[in-house]
């Protein structure tokens, strides 16, 4: 039985910290993550939709 308290308390422990970190990233101003970073290449002036339009 011990186990499965143990199980919980860290579940609820790992789900707390995943919630605090989440928000934290929410809540940074500047908006400069990796994931968006790399996306920037991909946001622009159309460009990229010119190439795909001459390869079809």
């Amino acid at each position: 039985m011990e186990v499965f308290a143990v199980t919980i308390f860290m579940s609820i422990a790992f789900a707390v910290l995943f919630g605090v970190l989440f928000f934290a990233e929410r809540s940074q101003r500047q908006r400069s993550s990796m994931e968006q970073i790399s996306l920037l290449p991909l946001d622009g002036d159309g460009a990229s939709h010119s190439t795909l339009s001459r390869e079809n």
